[in-house]
């Protein structure tokens, strides 16, 4: 079952994009760009690493204590219509907390849209189509 929640990790307001730049920046493999080769489609960075800066950290560690999450991605998007995975399902359960700006995710038919402080439960298998309208920051939570 989805379960979308306005404001239930205010603490997620406070990320600084001082901390994003340096997450970005870190030397970690496991950070990807998803991009196309046209300017209508900017890329978005995908962070896949455990390694949380500043107030990213304290975000990581407030939504682990509330329910026991042990990993997080981020995705980081600087414009309008930036690149998605598209429309997708992930093989395990997902909580999403918006950090920055807004991300409308499609879910059966029905969009949720999630701004600073939002949090959106996504279960294992469910597909959804997240959709870029600005610069973002999104955390990606998983019981990996």
């Amino acid at each position: 079952m989805i379960v979308f929640t306005e404001n239930k990790y205010p603490i997620a307001k406070d990320i600084s994009w001082d901390d994003v730049i340096e997450k970005i920046s870190y030397k970690s493999s496991k950070l990807s760009v998803l991009y196309q080769n046209s300017p209508a489609n900017l890329p978005t960075f995908f962070i896949r690493d455990d390694y949380y800066p500043g107030s990213i950290g304290e975000v990581f560690d407030s939504v682990s204590r509330d329910c026991g999450v042990e990993v997080m991605h981020t995705y980081i998007s600087f414009a309008n219509n930036s690149m998605t995975f598209g429309n997708h399902y992930d093989p395990v359960d997902v909580l999403l907390v918006q950090a920055k700006g807004s991300t409308s995710y499609r879910c059966e038919d029905v969009t949720y849209t999630l701004n600073p402080g939002d949090s959106l439960f996504i279960p294992k298998g469910l597909y959804h189509d997240p959709i870029v309208s600005g610069p973002r920051v999104t955390l990606s939570f998983s019981w990996e």
